[in-house]
């Protein structure tokens, strides 16, 4: 596979704040040598918290332990992890995570002779004796697994590791793991950085965990720490990781072209009708199954499908549009993502909106880091009276993408702080394409084509449901003499009349072909024009009325069934 950019850091000119929230650390040869970390590891780390960052200790240690040995890491530590996922301490709370490994192994192994110690979920023992310890796991019939962690081995009980007890911490914390570094050196760490958006790797780890790292550091150990809280992604340029990506499509010669998920400023570009909502929905989508909180501001209704998905909520529309504040306390509490359907507004109303919504956004990413990702469709030239809140949504974190039809509106400086610069093409025998101008490692721009939606893309789908069409747009139900019967306004309006109309006018219709036309050139709708293209032609097998039926069926789907489930009021406390 070919990926756009390179694995590991890239330095950019354009300032942003940065959008990690949390150092997730593993202690013994990653905090630590041997013994408590030193007084130069916990003024890092100290100065860290007070710039913001949580700090999560991630160790395989049972607590009695750790404790016993560091006295006072509730206080240092603004979460613990221990037991390698099945303990969570905050504030000197433990919660155990995970039933406890089955004491009936107990009995097995002092019988075998094979030393071990018990914590409070997991049983710890020695590497020599993993053979033995996996036998007696047999033995007894359970579903435990063993870990290693270099010279020592943990019997845990299933699905426990690291990376699902950093989940806990994170979520504990307000903080998701998409604004999370995890940094160890150990076997036991690759789940921790598997699950943080970024994995760092301390010059001493192992060789698996070194090339698995999207940070290899220089130093060792706790030099490592304090070197990886005082350069990127804590402070200076951005870091990008080669495990999470988004896909865009293909290249000519059939290899995958990617960008990262993280961390750029992407800008799209292109005429209307060229596909721009639906490459950005496509990004949204992946995005959101990857578990990032995406806000979406919508000026048209071309991405409420997306609410279909998990965690995604629509606002606005027909219905009543939160405030800028409910929003965002919305977003705080709930990890989700929103679509913020404007296309109820109009457009002055709409600029009034904006201009209070996105510095209230702007706040909550600096702060919360969410949302993760922030999506503003026809983000055209800002006035003098909005080019203040434009400017600090440009100075924010990096994760935006902006896209417009009014290419030439667009500043200098946004196209030169763009990491990708995207344009799309008109539509070809190949479906959707576009052309990278710039991204992460592209060496020179190249036309992708673009791959399948998983949901499907209905453009300006409000306008076209309950907004009156222009008149040259409308459809005109004609009897086979031409004389008009009806004039559908918007497709509400289509579906209706043509659900009592005579079959005379019905069947003058699908035989010139001129609903699946109408579908496609003026709504623009090429897949669902496809399926009525197939009704039309199965004509000479079915009745009109059975070709009617099919027809509506199609368009109630498509338009007008799926909008209670798509559309919410959310009444927020003040």
């Amino acid at each position: 596979m070919v990926e756009v950019s390179a694995n590991h850091s890239t330095a950019s000119t354009a300032s942003a704040a940065s959008s990690i929230r949390a150092l997730a650390v593993d202690y013994d040869g990653t905090l630590t040598d041997g013994g408590p970390p030193g007084a130069a590891v916990l003024q890092a780390l100290a100065d860290a918290r007070a710039r913001g960052v949580a700090i999560v200790l991630v160790t395989g240690r049972i607590l009695s332990e750790l404790r016993a040995e560091m006295p006072d890491a509730d206080a240092v530590f603004d979460a613990i992890v221990g037991e390698n996922g099945a303990v969570l301490a905050i504030g000197g709370v433990d919660r155990i995570l995970a039933p406890m490994v089955a004491p009936a192994l107990d009995d097995v192994l002092r019988r075998r002779g094979i030393g071990f110690r018990r914590g409070q979920a997991i049983l710890a023992a020695w590497s020599h004796d993993a053979t033995a310890v996996f036998e007696a796991i047999g033995a007894v019939g359970l579903e435990d697994h063993i870990i290693h962690n270099r010279g020592a081995i943990m019997v845990v009980p299933p699905g426990v590791t690291k990376g699902s007890g950093v989940v806990q911490a994170l979520a504990a914390l307000g903080i998701s793991p998409h604004c999370a570094v995890g940094v160890g050196d150990a076997e036991n760490d690759h789940s921790l950085l598997d699950t943080c958006e970024l994995g760092a790797a301390v010059a001493n780890a192992i060789p698996s965990l070194l090339a698995h790292a999207d940070i290899r550091l220089r130093g060792r150990s706790g030099d490592g720490i304090i070197e990886l809280l005082n350069g990127p992604p804590f402070i200076g340029g951005p870091v990008r990781s080669h495990r999470w990506r988004l896909a865009l499509g293909t290249f000519d010669d059939g290899t995958a072209a990617t960008i990262p998920a993280s961390q750029v400023r992407v800008v799209v570009r292109g005429e209307s009708g060229s596909g721009k909502s639906y490459l950005a929905g496509l990004l949204c989508e992946q995005l959101i199954a990857g578990g990032y909180s995406v806000g979406i501001i919508d000026p048209e209704g071309d991405y409420l499908p997306l609410a279909d998905l998990p965690g995604t909520i629509a606002f606005g529309g027909s219905n009543r549009l939160p405030t800028p504040p409910e929003l965002a306390r919305f977003l705080r509490h709930h990890l989700g993502s929103i679509v913020i359907d404007l296309s109820g507004l109009s457009d002055v109303d709409r600029r009034s909106y904006q201009r209070e919504l996105i510095p209230q956004l702007t706040s909550l990413r600096e702060d919360d880091g969410l949302p993760h990702w922030l999506f503003v469709d026809e983000c055209h030239l800002p006035s003098e009276d909005d080019r203040t809140a434009w400017q600090r949504l440009l100075e924010g974190p990096r994760e935006l993408c902006l896209i417009t039809y009014q290419t030439e509106s667009l500043s200098k400086a946004v196209v030169d702080a763009a990491d990708v610069l995207i344009r799309t093409l008109p539509p070809s025998a190949q479906g959707h394409q576009l052309l990278i101008e710039r991204a992460p490692g592209l060496a020179e721009p190249r036309v992708v084509t673009v791959q399948q939606r998983a949901i499907s893309h209905v453009r300006h789908w409000h306008k076209y449901v309950h907004s009156l069409l222009p008149p040259h747009h409308r459809f005109r139900f004609r009897r086979p003499n031409g004389s008009v019967v009806g004039e559908a306004s918007n497709v509400e309006d289509f579906a209706r009349q043509l659900a009592t109309l005579d079959l005379e006018v019905v069947r003058h219709h699908v035989s010139c072909g001129d609903f699946s036309r109408w579908l496609a050139d003026v709504l623009q709708d090429h897949e669902l024009a496809l399926t009525i293209r197939t009704a039309e032609r199965s004509h000479g097998a079915a009745t009109s009325d059975a070709v009617r039926a099919t027809i509506l069926a199609a368009v109630r789907r498509r338009y007008l069934d799926t909008e209670p489930r798509r559309m919410m009021t959310v009444a927020l406390s003040q």
